[in-house]
């Protein structure tokens, strides 16, 4: 791996990883020592051989850890800080690759495909052919990526602040912020961007067009990811619902992964705007914990 490849890692390392500890210290009052954390967060960046510019975006990454702490401070719900912050990410991402030259896009593609494909690399040849087909269709899918990655960092960071945040209060402290990641849905509305999303590829496949194909297939991927996590959540409420010990819901979600099933986490919180799944699996769970009382209740009885 070169040094503009390892400087890529550790900023997006820095996306998923920065933000919390800097909340941590913010909401604590440390507020100089939160942005002492993100001045000297792009600093390995830097020394890894990164353009200046990553130095100042790794800054501006981490300290979008004091916005998470002021809007959980402020009382708004995980869902809301879930969306602030991912669009914040999203904004910041956007812009640093925007300002990438389209060339040295296709040099960067060109070069991962080339490890994977090389005799020393990995020899993933799938992999590096799905890198080609990103580099030839990245206007059409890369804002819907960069979207999915802020998403799913602003999601895990809002998660492990949220859970300090419970975990650190004690008896007298103010009211917590409410929301978990389990019961976070998206906003009813969003079904309209879905429809919208369908007409606009339809409409591309009838009359091929490429400023509507990039707003379809973008706008696809993106919203896919919201549904997708949507999905995630259902799946812990259903666990949560019945009980599930942390070692089997750990399994139950490693098998979906297994089974090449985690696609379909989307289409079930698609599905979910319809149709409230996380109340349907609380009252299947009820119902089955019942019936199952009342069947102990009976072999008692027969006992005696």
């Amino acid at each position: 791996m070169n040094a503009s490849a390892f400087a890529g890692f550790l900023l997006v390392a820095a996306v998923v990883a920065l933000p919390f500890p800097v909340a941590v210290l913010w909401i604590r009052g440390r507020r100089a020592s939160a942005l002492l954390l993100a001045l000297v967060a792009g600093l390995p960046l830097f020394a890894a051989g990164g353009a200046p510019v990553t130095l100042a975006a790794a800054a501006v990454v981490a300290a979008a850890g004091t916005l998470l702490a002021r809007l959980a401070g402020r009382g708004w719900s995980y869902g809301r800080c879930v969306a602030a912050l991912a669009l914040l990410l999203f904004f910041l991402a956007a812009g640093g690759a925007s300002a990438t030259a389209r060339q040295d896009w296709t040099v960067f593609f060109a070069a991962r495909a080339a490890e994977f494909e090389s005799p020393d690399g990995a020899g993933n040849a799938a992999f590096a052919g799905w890198l080609k087909w990103l580099d030839e269709h990245l206007v059409f899918v890369g804002y819907g990526l960069l979207f999915q990655g802020a998403l799913f960092a602003a999601a895990v960071q809002a998660a492990l602040f949220f859970g300090w945040l419970r975990a650190t209060a004690g008896e007298g402290a103010a009211p917590l912020p409410e929301g978990r990641f389990r019961t976070m849905r998206p906003p009813e509305w969003l079904v309209w961007a879905v429809i919208l999303v369908l007409v606009t590829w339809l409409v591309d496949n009838r009359w091929p067009n490429d400023a509507l194909r990039a707003c379809a297939w973008n706008g696809a991927v993106a919203l896919g990811a919201v549904y997708w996590l949507n999905g995630l959540g259902i799946l812990l409420c259903a666990t949560e619902a019945f009980r599930f010990r942390p070692g089997l819901v750990v399994l139950t979600v490693s098998l979906v992964f297994l089974l090449t099933q985690q696609q379909l986490l989307a289409l079930v919180g698609l599905v979910d705007i319809w149709f409230d799944q996380r109340l349907a699996a609380a009252r299947l769970a009820e119902a089955w914990r019942t019936r199952r009382d009342r069947r102990d209740d009976d072999n008692d009885d027969n006992d005696e």
